[in-house]
């Protein structure tokens, strides 16, 4: 698809007036300009090359430096003061208001209000400087045709710029608008999620806790597996923090695939881990997700060419009536220390579940 077809209507509408509003001025300031009264070819050139150079961002910091306020005040002034002096040359004096419009109109940085402000004070006084000078026969003026044709031009540019203005903050502001959604919902997942395993946080593991127990009652059992790894610490001490982060990569993904996608599956700190259950239908249920959980590390973890072997200890408690979460979570931590006191050597091997 070529790119003038990939514009929409309205876009080709306002650059077609653009279009011909520029081509309709060019021929006027033409005929005007070569008028016995206009200023000499070489000061008219000069002074429409400055005026529209003023567009250019170089040109705007050299006026201001960072300051976009200031650059925007500054190069409104300069614009309307060049713009006025640019038709002055051309013998076109009275059409200084339609051109301190136009420059005020395409400055998006200011607010419409400000724009019309600054437009229509550049426009009062500057009009009452050319009338006065024409008054005064120093500046020439060209009425007729030439005058016509260049007001119109002027006219279909200023309406064209406000119109294409108007768009384009139309659609920054809907890209605005996108971005800060797409940051919030960046800054939702981040605060819900642990960055390293990409499972629910600490944050969000309590949420949907929350969210399990005020649901639960008579056949939607809420329940937590509290799980705690064995025999992580050494592998910290021993090859360190690298390899330390790869295995707990790996027990999450083995703890998701084991808790199944009913479940829902946070770590809550260094090598602890809580399982989610909402809307169990019985008992059994939340004792088979347990069972799967317990034996996910059965199987060594290799990472880096090391074979480890790590282990569990799981505790699970579930409840048929609303509860805090916290209490929930409580008994769970509970009932998974009382299955580390009942091994006594800290290791997982056959490992009973603990149901409070």
């Amino acid at each position: 698809m070529s790119s003038g077809a990939a514009l929409q209507r309205p876009s080709r509408v306002l650059l077609s007036v653009s279009g011909a509003g520029l081509l309709v001025l060019v021929v006027a300031l033409a005929v005007a300009g070569s008028s016995s009264g206009a200023w000499p070819w070489p000061v008219q050139v000069a002074l429409w090359a400055a005026f529209m150079g003023l567009r250019h961002d170089a040109a705007q910091r050299w006026l201001a430096g960072g300051d976009l306020h200031e650059r925007t005040a500054r190069r409104v002034v300069f614009g309307q003061l060049l713009g006025s002096a640019a038709l002055a040359s051309c013998a076109l004096p009275t059409l200084v208001p339609l051109v301190c419009l136009l420059v005020a109109g395409v400055h998006v940085d200011w607010r419409w209000r400000r724009a019309l402000e600054a437009g229509g004070v550049g426009a009062l006084v500057l009009s009452a400087a050319a009338t006065a000078g024409t008054s005064a026969g120093v500046l020439p003026a060209v009425h007729g045709p030439a005058e016509q044709l260049a007001a119109l031009g002027l006219a279909c540019l200023v309406l064209a710029n406000i119109a294409i203005l108007a768009r384009q903050r139309e659609r920054a502001h809907a890209a605005l608008e996108a971005t800060q959604h797409a940051r919030h919902a960046e800054l939702l997942h981040a605060a819900r999620h642990d960055p390293l395993t990409g499972l629910l946080g600490r944050r969000g593991t309590a949420d949907a806790l929350a969210a399990a127990c005020a649901e639960a009652g008579t056949g939607s059992l809420a329940a937590v597996v509290f799980c705690d790894l064995d025999g992580f610490k050494p592998v910290n001490d021993q090859h360190g923090h690298d390899v330390g982060d790869r295995v707990l990569v790996e027990v999450a993904r083995r703890l998701q695939d084991a808790a199944g996608p009913d479940a829902q599956v946070g770590r809550t700190g260094g090598d602890e881990f809580v399982v989610v259950l909402g809307g169990a239908p019985d008992a059994r249920a939340v004792e088979a997700v347990a069972a799967r959980v317990r034996t996910c590390l059965d199987e060594a973890v290799e990472v880096d060419g090391l074979v480890l072997a790590l282990g569990v200890s799981t505790g699970t408690a579930a409840t048929d009536a609303p509860l805090p979460g916290e209490e929930l979570l409580r008994r769970a931590d509970a009932a998974m220390y009382a299955v580390k006191a009942q091994r006594g050597d800290g290791r997982s091997g056959a490992r009973p579940a603990a149901v409070g």
